[in-house]
């Protein structure tokens, strides 16, 4: 088996890195969130495949000009140049809006922003109770993606508002690794300081854990999402112990046992 060493300098790295041939992002991992007057983003705690998604709040806020109005900003870096695609994973959502449809919209750095229609790009139909729809249903997701020509190095995406009630799970950049799975795809290292800690910022012990969650617990590791173990029941004091054995042990004693 041949092994190759590439050892990429730590110097000009920021955000999520490439690696493997792709970057996934958690949405709640944002480097910056821009809001208004109008709406601002809500982190909405376990929903789909991927944890914690966002959406703008209020539902009833107007739909919103991609370029100028509420977004969500994350520092990647690429060390792939040339097309890559960039993939939404949202929630599959009805329609909410007086219009049809359900936008948002994706841009790169200072370039224009790309619209996407999530109801017309994958043909979802929730009047027609569609097979797409049941698809998107049953997975848990609605997929959609634009393409953009970067350079490597550090860019910064940004996710635009267009329409309320779109819910963000996660974003894929392919580079041209990304593998087709079911469940999502893993984050690559958030910098090279997020080895074995992705997405926990500013944790002076995030290089040395590896992740394990008795670990981080014994650490007091501050990462959001570990659960907690809940305390040993307590015996009620007026109530004698329950006896050892399963239910055919107990059936099997002597009645005087019993």
């Amino acid at each position: 088996m041949k092994a190759i060493a590439d050892h990429t300098s730590a110097r000009g790295l920021k955000g999520f890195v490439e690696a493997g041939g792709y970057i996934a992002i958690d949405a709640e991992h944002h480097s910056r969130a821009v809001g208004n007057s109008e709406a601002h983003r809500l982190r909405v705690d376990a929903i789909g495949r991927a944890g914690s998604g966002t959406t703008p709040t209020p539902v009833t806020a107007p739909a919103q000009t991609p370029g100028s109005g509420p977004c969500l900003e994350y520092d990647v870096t690429l060390v792939t140049e040339g097309e890559v695609t960039a993939w939404a994973q949202l929630s599959p959502r009805n329609p909410a809006p007086a219009h049809d449809g359900l936008r948002y919209a994706i841009s790169f750095d200072g370039a224009a922003p790309q619209t996407v229609d999530i109801i017309a790009a994958t043909g979802s139909d929730d009047g027609a109770m569609n097979k797409r729809r049941e698809r998107n249903t049953s997975n848990n997701i609605n997929e959609t993606s634009t393409k953009h020509t970067l350079s490597a190095g550090t860019h910064k995406l940004k996710f635009w508002m267009v329409d309320p009630s779109v819910v963000l799970q996660r974003l894929m950049i392919d580079t041209g690794g990304l593998p087709a799975t079911y469940l999502p795809a893993g984050k690559p290292p958030r910098g090279l300081t997020a080895l074995g800690c992705p997405g926990c910022p500013g944790h002076p012990d995030r290089a040395r854990w590896t992740g394990s969650r008795r670990r981080l617990r014994r650490a007091g590791h501050p990462r959001r999402g570990i659960p907690r173990r809940p305390p040993a029941p307590q015996a009620d004091a007026g109530r004698p112990p329950r006896p050892a054995g399963n239910m055919a042990d107990l059936l099997l004693q002597p009645a005087a046992r019993r």
